[in-house]
């Protein structure tokens, strides 16, 4: 009995060389000495914060080809649009305003942007003896469908592109997010309206 079992597992890891050998020895793909461009799907969470929150809150007027052309007020508007709701709450006051530091907007908008400006004194809402900007509310993404139509990947750098339609169907316009990998989560390296 013990024989047959000895055999049997011999056989067994005769077979699987032979399968790694033939593997190994089958025809080989040419590869590339460029970049890998892969079509890539959107994961829902990235699709929600990066493309529809800012979209359907800022809607055509968030495009940029470098984070340094963005305004200060387009930048905290992109903090009203994107923050986690739960976590603004902290910041709010019984005067019913949200007193947001601005080393919480700063800390928020490193994680998106990178060589951007964002200078809180000229946001009406500034509050200079606090170093907070106090608003009523959020900003609450609503109205707009944001549709994927491609997305690829290449290296780190992933670019999506969007079509936006109102309530009625009617397409809006395209744009094209390209958003970049890094070590803490995916950056914006530039939004720009389709031609």
């Amino acid at each position: 009995m013990k024989k047959q079992n000895w055999q049997k597992w011999l056989s067994f890891l005769l077979g699987t060389f032979c399968l790694l050998a033939l593997a190994a020895c089958g025809p080989q793909e040419e590869t590339s000495s460029g970049p890998e461009t892969t079509l890539a799907q959107v994961d829902e969470a990235t699709l929600q914060q990066y493309v529809e929150k800012p979209e359907i809150a800022l809607g055509e007027s968030f495009v940029f080809q470098s984070a340094a052309e963005l305004a200060t007020q387009q930048l905290f508007d992109f903090y009203l649009a994107t923050v986690d709701g739960a976590a603004a709450e902290e910041y709010l006051q019984e005067d019913q305003l949200y007193h947001i530091p601005t080393a919480a907007i700063t800390k928020f908008l490193d994680q998106y942007f990178v060589d951007y400006q964002f200078d809180p004194t000229e946001l009406g809402e500034y509050n200079m003896a606090e170093d907070t900007v106090d608003v009523a509310g959020l900003i609450v993404a609503e109205g707009n469908e944001v549709t994927v139509v491609s997305s690829q990947m290449e290296d780190t750098q992933q670019t999506i592109v969007i079509q936006v339609a109102n309530e009625a169907g009617e397409e809006l316009y395209q744009k094209t997010y390209v958003l970049t990998q890094t070590d803490n989560g995916m950056q914006y390296d530039s939004v720009t309206l389709a031609e």
